[in-house]
């Protein structure tokens, strides 16, 4: 039995799983607990429903929960083993337990209630069959209607962050590397011997940064191994395969693409057969071009709470032209009804969408001007003396005013580098002419227009104009995020938009869950 601090209330050895095994130190528990001034207010456990009655007649104030990481196994040993997709699987579901703000590695609040946990399961599961090849199975679909079940009764509501069985996982993987590992036979006087020293060095381990007037002094030695201090610069992450050897190479400085960020990139025109593109300089070119885009996706990464953020998906997603096509907006009879399924669906999947990057909505009203408003609103967080080259350059394309003028300068800007039809703009409508293009163009300076095909185009062409990155929260589960990355980017900081994927389809501005602007 372990607390909420990972320490060993007490143990014992039994043949079997049942209750009654387990009662005598459970009673035994509940009559030291008066000495210390202390009581049980939860209890977490693998068979709530079947042992709640049990466990309340020893402890009746305590609240008998079902651990999430029992829950969250039941469901995932029911995948294939080698499915693609089963990692993300697992890191997603796990957060369908989590309040909309409260998504990184470690959870910090307590559960949600019954309502919002089971709204999250139908996102969840709206998401992954929404496409071919998703990893459900048929029994791990049943498993998770045995689960709805649990959560209607509030089986997995208001558990506080830090309690959970997981860490009965931890001791295990501790049993496992002890001396009881490889035997097979044992008597039960050695068996408690070790375990009483296992257990001893795990308690000492895990009470090493407290002090205690009691223990201060105690030092443990193991008699078997030895310990090894791991560092963590070696541990594998997303980006690993875009780090150098320190020991061999050193480590990559920010300061070696500022050059490139701020400078020209090769001229591509120049180059005419395959020995042109082998030279030093094209090289060197490539390389500050990943090293660029290597530090915007690390300062997305930086900024997710989320801890199903895959950096990878940015790379896939970068630009992508047909990321915000709003002619594939879910149509609904009226958008400004709170009431309608569709808009409640979309409201909570942009709220969690946003709460992963710690942000919630600060809305712009819905008259033509939104997506370059709600880019125009937050300006004033870059346009500053702390950052004098963005400062510079925002100020020279007649930006960073007020609110409204530079809503009016950013739609006119746009519009102006729509008429240069270059191959990139003409490349996105293949099946119109350049007259026609041109036309809607010239239309589109009018305020409050706002034209669905030329309207695809707004943050792409916006993200190399301001030439800052730009990041496009959705209100889609299956697409909560679109990175708009210029070429000649100024910073590596972006600045967030929120996309309403219904009706019209719409842009809001964002603001942190403190209140800050961003």
């Amino acid at each position: 039995m372990l607390n909420e601090h990972v320490e060993i209330c007490d143990w014992g050895l039994t043949k079997t799983t049942a209750f009654d095994e387990i009662e005598d130190l459970l009673i035994d528990l509940r009559d030291r607990l008066p000495l210390h001034e202390q009581g049980i207010e939860t209890i977490c456990i693998d068979d709530c429903c079947k042992n709640r009655q049990n466990h309340q007649s020893i402890f009746p104030n305590a609240n008998v929960k079902l651990d999430i990481f029992y829950v969250c196994q039941r469901v995932i040993r029911c995948l294939p083993n080698k499915h693609i997709l089963k990692s993300q699987f697992a890191k997603e579901f796990g957060l369908i337990f989590r309040e909309k703000d409260d998504l990184g590695e470690q959870r910090l609040k307590n559960n949600p209630n019954e309502p919002t946990i089971e709204e999250n399961l139908d996102s969840f599961l709206k998401k992954w069959n929404s496409f071919t090849g998703s990893c459900l199975t048929e029994e791990s679909l049943k498993q998770i209607e045995a689960l709805r079940a649990h959560i209607r009764k509030g089986c997995v509501s208001d558990i506080p962050p830090g309690f959970g069985m997981e860490k009965n996982e931890q001791l295990q993987r501790l049993l496992n590397r002890s001396l009881l590992s490889g035997a097979t036979r044992i008597n039960i006087e050695l068996a408690v011997a070790l375990l009483t020293i296992i257990f001893y060095y795990h308690s000492k381990r895990v009470t090493s940064n407290r002090k205690d007037s009691c223990n201060a002094k105690i030092q443990c030695v193991p008699s078997v191994g030895r310990h090894s201090n791991r560092s963590t610069d070696n541990e594998q992450t997303t980006w690993a395969p875009f780090k150098m050897k320190e020991k061999e190479e050193g480590p990559i400085e920010p300061s070696v693409s500022r050059e490139f960020l701020i400078s020209p990139l090769v001229d591509t025109e120049s180059l005419v057969t395959i020995d042109d593109v082998c030279s030093e300089k094209v090289t060197e070119g490539t390389l500050k071009v990943a090293q660029g885009i290597y530090e915007i996706i690390s300062t997305f990464t930086e900024n997710v709470f989320n801890r199903s953020f895959n950096a990878d998906d940015l790379l896939l997603l970068n630009n992508m032209p047909t990321g915000l096509i709003m002619r594939h907006a879910e149509e609904i009879e009226d958008e400004n009804d709170p009431c309608d399924p569709t808009v409640v669906e979309h409201v909570q999947a942009s709220s969690r969408n946003l709460g992963g990057f710690n942000l919630t909505t600060n809305a712009v009203p819905k008259d033509g001007d939104c997506a370059f408003r709600s880019q125009a609103r937050m300006l004033s967080s870059v346009c500053d003396p702390q950052q004098p080259e963005i400062s510079t350059h925002l100020k020279s394309i007649g930006l960073c005013k007020y609110e409204d003028e530079d809503t009016i300068t950013m739609r006119n800007l746009f519009v102006d580098e729509i008429l240069k039809c270059d191959d990139e703009i003409l490349a996105f409508f293949p099946e119109q002419s350049k007259e026609k293009i041109t036309t809607k163009a010239l239309q589109f300076r009018r305020q409050g227009m706002f034209d669905t095909a030329i309207g695809d185009l707004v943050m792409r062409v916006c993200a190399q104009l301001l030439r800052l990155p730009i990041m496009v929260v959705t209100s889609l589960n299956s697409l909560p995020y679109v990175p708009f990355i210029p070429d000649n980017p100024l910073s590596s900081r972006p600045i967030y938009v929120a996309y309403h994927y219904y009706g019209a389809g719409y842009y809001d501005s964002k603001r942190s869950l403190g209140n800050k602007t961003l």
